[in-house]
Formats: structure tokens, C-alpha cells, sequence
């Protein structure tokens, strides 16, 4: 794939998980993202997962999203958007507290190492935006994963 930006212009990523049967046994997930350049959609990307639960899956989605940015736009500083206050709060400040207590009791704590680690080395912010509440990008990108979870 080939980045085609040579401006400094914020990159915005709207990202998001979704699982159904949240808590039960047979329970599939989805994550995903929607990468927005200059107000238009660059690119998008979703996961079916088996087994999973929507906390992880907001938390590959952010994951996924760092991913993108740390292989193709690094330099570039970006905004992840999620309906996750979860994600939001952990990534930007209850991380802090966790790795003063060696992530002792924190649930998910693979996918928090991992999401700490990547957002280290992007000059990213990730910023709460509410769910289902009219916002296109965070619509379309519930939608594509809600596809992929029925189709996955």
C-alpha cells in the first residue's frame, strides 16, 4: 500500500469492536477501523473473531489502528476516535497508575501492554466519541463490523 500524504495534515482514525453474546460461550467479535484523510476515507479494515469479548475487541481495534499508522504514517500525528471510554481512559490515563502497580489486577492486560507500547511510538491522541449517535464515521465503521461478524 501506498501513503500518499506529504503534508503534516492530522490523520483521523475512527475505531471500533462490537461482540455478540457478550459473556456467553459461543460468542463471535468484530474490530475494525476507518482511516480518514483530508475528510475522506482512505482505507478501511475488519476482523471477525470467535470467542472474545467487547473490551478486547475495542482494544484490538485501537491495537489494529496503531498498527496501521506505526507501518505507513508515523510521523504523521493522528487522532483515534472510539466509543470506548474504556480504551479512551485506559490509553490516555489509567495507564499511568497500572504500570506503577505492575499491571497487577488489570483485566485484558496483554492487549493493555501491547496498545501502551504502539501509542508510545505514534504521535497519537485517542479521544471518546459517542456510540450510535450520528457521527458517520463511528456508524459506518459499527456497520462494516457488525457485517463481518454476521458474515465472518
Amino acid at each position: 500500500m501506498y501513503f500518499a500524504t506529504k503534508s503534516k495534515e492530522m490523520i483521523h482514525i475512527y475505531s471500533d469492536g462490537a461482540c455478540h453474546g457478550n459473556g456467553q460461550e459461543s460468542n463471535t467479535g468484530g474490530c475494525g477501523y476507518i482511516v480518514i484523510i483530508k475528510g475522506e476515507k482512505f482505507i478501511h479494515y475488519t476482523e471477525a473473531i470467535k470467542d472474545t469479548t467487547n473490551n478486547r475487541m475495542e482494544l484490538l481495534a485501537a491495537i489494529k489502528s496503531l498498527e496501521f499508522l506505526l507501518k505507513y504514517c508515523n510521523s504523521i500525528p493522528s487522532i483515534i476516535y472510539t466509543d470506548s471510554q474504556y480504551v479512551q481512559k485506559g490509553a490516555e490515563i489509567w495507564h499511568q497508575k497500572w504500570i506503577k502497580k505492575d499491571w497487577k489486577d488489570v483485566k485484558n492486560q496483554d492487549l493493555w501492554k501491547q496498545l501502551v507500547d504502539l501509542k508510545q511510538k505514534t504521535q497519537t491522541k485517542i479521544e471518546w466519541v459517542r456510540g450510535h449517535n450520528g457521527n458517520k464515521w463511528n456508524e459506518e465503521i459499527d456497520r462494516l463490523i457488525q457485517e463481518d461478524i454476521k458474515f465472518g
